[in-house]
C-alpha cells in the first residue's frame, strides 16, 4: 500500500499517521526511542505491509502486469490501489471526503508533531506541493507518481510508463482493489482495537 492508503488507515491521531508514513524511512533503524504513539504507527505500517504482501488478492493484482512491468509489481500495484481508493474514498470514508482528508493531512505534516527522520523531512514538503495524495485520483497523477518514482529508482527501469498498465487492467485491477480493501481495513481494526504487535521485519523491496 502506498502514502494514501497508510495514512488512511491509521485513524485520526496525528502521530499514530506520522509514524505510519515514517513506516518507509526506517527501515533498518531502531524505533524504540520513539513516542510510543509513534512506534504505534510504525508498527502499523508494518503489519499493512506484511498483510498486503501476503494477501492472494494482491498477488492476483501482481500477476496481471506482463514483464517487464511484473518485477516492479508490488510498486505498482501500491499505487494503482492509491488511485482505486482515491477514486472511491466515500465508499470507505464516508464521514470525511477526500479533499478534507488531504488538507486536515497536510496541515499535520506542514508542522508534525515532531521531527521526522531526515529523508521523509526532505520529502514532505514537496509531499504537498506536488499534492501527492489528492493527485491520485486521476491517471495522470499516477502517471506524474510513477515518474517521479522511477527517477529514484538507480538502474533502468519501466515504472516511468506504468500507467498504461493501470489503463489496460483498469477493470481488474479496480475488482481487485474493492476484494482486497475492505479486508486490510479488517486487519487493521483487529490490530489497532486488540493488541499492536511487535515491530515484525522489514518489508522485502
Amino acid at each position: 500500500m502506498n502514502f494514501l492508503a497508510h495514512l488512511s488507515l491509521s485513524g485520526d491521531d496525528p502521530e499514530v499517521m506520522l509514524g505510519n508514513l515514517m513506516g518507509d524511512f526506517l527501515k533498518g533503524v531502531d524505533a524504540t526511542g520513539y513516542p510510543p504513539s509513534i512506534q504505534r504507527g510504525i508498527r502499523l505500517h508494518r503489519t499493512i505491509d506484511s498483510f498486503t504482501d501476503a494477501h492472494p488478492v494482491f498477488g492476483r493484482s501482481r500477476r496481471r502486469l506482463p514483464p517487464p512491468y511484473r518485477r516492479y509489481g508490488g510498486v505498482l500495484v501500491d499505487v494503482f490501489y492509491d488511485h482505486f481508493l482515491a477514486r472511491d474514498w466515500r465508499r470507505y470514508r464516508p464521514r470525511e471526503d477526500l479533499s478534507s482528508f488531504v488538507r486536515r493531512t497536510y496541515r499535520m505534516l506542514a508542522n508534525p508533531p515532531l521531527d521526522p527522520p531526515p529523508r521523509l523531512k526532505n520529502a514532505l514538503p514537496r509531499m504537498i506541493r506536488e499534492d501527492w495524495l489528492g493527485s491520485c485520483v486521476t491517471q495522470d497523477g499516477i502517471d506524474r507518481q510513477l515518474k517521479r518514482i522511477s527517477r529514484r529508482v538507480s538502474r533502468a527501469n519501466p515504472l516511468g510508463s506504468g500507467v498504461s498498465q493501470l489503463a489496460l487492467h483498469y477493470d481488474g485491477l479496480a475488482a481487485d482493489f474493492a476484494e482486497f480493501f475492505p479486508a486490510v481495513m479488517r486487519r487493521v481494526t483487529h490490530v489497532t482495537e486488540v493488541e499492536m504487535p511487535q515491530v515484525p521485519e522489514e518489508r522485502a523491496s
